[in-house]
């Protein structure tokens, strides 16, 4: 693709307006070609701020013509038929995480890319941080043989999985409980908003599935999850676990991940973007950002999207490593429903996917 890529935002609930929005204002590398929401006012506000086309079905826009690839920023069990109606017209996608709230439907659109000749990324803003990649570096080649992860992401989102009665007058760039605390939009609490982000960090930087999985998970009497525990194994025979709540009132939030290995461990702070890689020899090697880089860019998705479709950079969060953790986090909630270990759904493979 040459010149400057058209891109469309659809959603524009509190996360396009405190991140992707403000990417798109921020680079001249990128165009907000058009924005869609199901909310008429939300679309005559912002059209009307920033002069451009607006719609309030997908379809709509999609048959328009107006872009070459869309941002899809919707609730969470919306974003495989908006992913999946966006790639069958020719589009490149950026979606947010989690993906898709089932590993049918991620792999799915995984294959439907990848058949199409278009990038499919996801929206895991942690991968976008430069200590980042170079932590799945160390772990795939600066510890030697990979034996054993653990996890903790912890943060307070009580208020955000508790209804609300009354959200008029929420400003757009603050979250609103009614995606989070009805299932039937969220597809589940704390799995699907803060678990999948140590799932997608594990997938992507180790560059392997989870096979099997037994978890444990607690309502504490709302109608979704808000405190998780996972134990899994990744291919390899690597093992792993995970906890994630989100009871953390008052206190600092907790994101980190611990991988280790036959000659070294790697502790990623992703909270502080900083990382720590040690090695059996005594030594270590602290990984601080630049002064520069913010510990968590979440407007860098939008503009490195554009730069992947203009061939200028690499893809942060490809959708296959982003399929993998939400068969993870979809087995985990299985597990946790019938109290049994429960096989993840993997990537079919071609012959599978055709019949043959």
């Amino acid at each position: 693709m040459t010149g400057t890529p058209r891109l469309a935002l659809i959603g524009l609930g509190w996360w396009s307006h405190v991140a992707h929005l403000p990417g798109f204002a921020e680079s001249d590398a990128v165009t907000l070609a058009a924005v869609c929401d199901a909310d008429p006012g939300r679309v005559a506000q912002v059209s009307q701020r920033l002069s451009v086309p607006g719609f309030t079905a997908v379809d709509e826009l999609l048959a328009a013509g107006l872009a070459e690839g869309v941002v899809v920023a919707t609730p969470h069990t919306t974003h495989y038929p908006i992913a999946a109606a966006a790639l069958g017209a020719g589009l490149h996608v950026l979606v947010e995480k989690p993906m898709t709230t089932t590993a049918q439907d991620a792999w799915e659109l995984v294959t439907a890319a990848e058949r199409a000749g278009l990038h499919l990324s996801v929206g895991y803003t942690y991968h976008y941080s430069s200590i980042a990649i170079r932590v799945r570096e160390a772990v795939r080649a600066g510890i030697g043989e990979l034996a054993c992860i653990n996890a903790d992401f912890s943060s307070d989102t009580q208020t955000l999985f508790a209804p609300s009665h009354n959200e008029e007058g929420v400003p757009l760039d603050e979250p609103r409980s009614a995606s989070y605390a009805n299932p039937a939009l969220s597809g589940g609490g704390q799995g699907q908003t803060q678990l999948t982000h140590i799932a997608g960090s594990i997938t992507w930087s180790t560059g392997r599935q989870a096979t099997d999985v037994y978890a444990r998970m607690d309502n504490r009497g709302l109608a979704v999850d808000i405190v998780d525990s996972v134990s899994f194994r990744l291919d390899g025979g690597v093992l792993g676990a995970a906890t994630s709540t989100g009871t953390q009132v008052g206190l600092p939030a907790r994101h980190q991940v611990r991988y280790y290995g036959s000659a070294g461990m790697v502790e990623h702070d992703l909270y502080r973007a900083e990382a720590t890689v040690y090695r059996s020899d005594g030594t270590h090697t602290t990984l601080i950002p630049p002064p520069y880089e913010p510990p968590y860019p979440q407007r860098l998705p939008v503009r490195a999207f554009a730069d992947l479709l203009s061939g200028r950079g690499p893809d942060y969060a490809p959708g296959a490593d982003a399929a993998a953790a939400v068969a993870l986090v979809e087995a985990a909630y299985e597990s946790a429903r019938t109290n049994q270990p429960v096989p993840v759904l993997r990537r079919p493979t071609e012959k599978a996917e055709r019949n043959i």
